[in-house]
């Protein structure tokens, strides 16, 4: 227990952590399937989730993006596959996955912070982790981009230990990281060439730099990232790049989009959007948002360098190679012209959070100590206040239970025996039905796939609508594919309308 406790800084700060550890475990966890997001996306993963681990489909391919119709790769379906395996296909098993990894990455990322850093910065960044509503609520359900936040985190402190050690581990781990976060979001794709330059530049900027194990290094790296993403080459390489052919179409898309609108300006949206996110404050003004970036992303630079004395170095210091990556990551978000929702820029809040609680620590420590510490321990209770009133599952005593209400319709289609094979959709959104698709599926009553209506002849439509409707005046193309004669059976469940329609 002694070497537990010194591994992290001391019985106090080990004490703190743990303190930490179960208020972050609590906001994550306390009522997560009442308040778990369960819709189409969640829905359609699942699926897939329930084909792997059952050994039915074993797929090459990741979720959809939500522009160009390009597809990730498929690690993030393989990482929880288990997940749902262990609750019984329970699709809330997912939800509890990503809300586990994402409290272990807390307690992971005090001992990654006090390893580049020191523990007061460390102990600073979990807390503005722990209570972060915008990471609380993307650790409470299960999604693709919601593992970006300690993914990238992870990936520059990674790329910080190969630079320092250049042992082969690392360099391997780094591959492998970098392999993994690209798969969760396109947007991660910034943190490859940020990698690649940073471990360039040292090893130029380290005059004894041994190049055959400088190389072997890179190959390994190169090769890690390759194994992990391999499934995904794969079916590009059969299928003739359609992925790759949709991200450069995009490219174009987005390239010709900013020719008419000012990077300046985008940059400082993105701030200013990052700044709301992370804070939970009204988005602040141009002059207030320049001056937040300085103050967070050029001051860590000078704090290093009246503290050391010497100049900065990519091998010697992980705080300026972190906040150079978050820079770097901010500008690259940037360069995206459409609306900068909550999650397209997951991969910077806890690197925000580590920059700030490197600036906290500084004034903490500063020559006016008791002073210091006393402002941030305001601070810090100002921004839990803040954060705090978006905890709506403290303060509801029912949730919207999207995954109970998506079975219970699922429940009252298997009770109006469809004759296999049959049709689903639903209305006003077509892809909704994807939450009943899956508990249907799990118990042997498998729809005919949206991709195959257009080939499977069918006799039975089952629509769900949100509120009573006419599915037969309803133009939606699965159903004016399907032409119904006529309605045959109508039931409710709680304020869901489902309707049998035959041909």
């Amino acid at each position: 227990m002694k070497k537990v406790v010194s591994y992290f800084g001391g019985k106090t700060y080990f004490w703190c952590v743990v303190a930490i550890i179960v208020c972050a475990s609590f906001l994550r966890l306390y009522q997560l399937p009442q308040y778990a997001t369960f819709l189409g996306d969640q829905g359609r993963d699942a699926i897939v989730m329930k084909d792997i681990i059952t050994f039915k489909d074993f797929t090459a391919l990741g979720p959809i993006t939500s522009v160009g119709s390009i597809y990730l790769g498929p690690f993030y379906y393989y990482l929880m596959a288990p997940w749902i395996g262990l609750f019984g296909l329970d699709p809330v098993g997912p939800a509890y996955g990503v809300a586990l990894i994402s409290i272990i990455g807390i307690m992971l990322q005090y001992l990654a912070v006090k390893d580049i850093a020191d523990r007061q910065t460390a102990l600073i960044s979990i807390a503005l982790t722990a209570f972060s509503w915008v990471l609380i609520e993307y650790s409470r359900f299960s999604w693709n981009p919601n593992l970006l936040a300690p993914a990238s985190f992870f990936v520059l402190y990674v790329l910080t230990k190969a630079i320092r050690t250049k042992r082969v581990v690392w360099y391997a781990a780094l591959g492998a990281l970098l392999s993994a976060i690209v798969q969760l979001h396109y947007l991660a794709l910034f943190l490859v060439p940020f990698s690649g330059i940073a471990i360039v530049l040292s090893f130029i900027h380290y005059k004894k730099t041994d190049w055959p194990n400088a190389l072997k290094n890179i190959v390994i790296c190169f090769a890690a990232f390759t194994i992990v993403i391999s499934p995904f080459i794969l079916f590009e390489i059969k299928h003739h790049f359609p992925n790759v052919t949709s991200a450069i179409n995009f490219s174009r898309e987005n390239s010709s989009k900013s020719g008419t609108s000012n990077p300046l300006n985008e940059f400082v949206d993105t701030s200013s959007k990052l700044i709301t996110y992370s804070f939970q404050v009204n988005e602040p003004g141009m002059y207030a948002t320049w001056a937040m970036v300085v103050v967070l992303f050029i001051t860590p630079f000078i704090f290093y360098f009246h503290a050391t004395k010497k100049k900065l170095s990519l091998s010697s210091d992980g705080i300026f190679l972190l906040t150079l990556g978050s820079l770097f990551f901010l500008i690259g978000t940037s360069l995206y012209h459409g609306p900068k929702y909550p999650h397209y820029l997951g991969g910077l809040y806890i690197l925000l959070y580590v920059q700030l609680a490197y600036l906290l620590r500084t004034v903490a420590q500063g020559q006016a100590r008791i002073v210091g510490r006393v402002v941030v321990v305001l601070l810090l209770a100002v921004f839990v206040v803040f954060n705090a009133k978006h905890y709506i599952f403290l303060y509801q005593k029912r949730g919207p239970e999207e995954i109970a209400r998506a079975r219970a319709v699922a429940q009252t289609v298997a009770d109006m025996k469809p004759v296999m094979p049959y049709t689903l959709t639903s209305s006003p959104q077509a892809y909704a039905d994807y939450t009943y698709r899956y508990f249907l599926d799990a118990w042997g009553l498998k729809p005919v796939p949206k991709e195959q209506d257009i080939n499977v002849a069918t006799q039975t439509l089952f629509v769900v609508c949100e509120k009573q409707c006419d599915p037969m005046k309803d133009s939606q193309w699965a159903i004016a594919h399907f032409s119904p004669r006529k309605i045959t059976d109508e039931k409710k469940s709680g304020d869901m309308y489902i309707y049998r329609l035959i041909k």
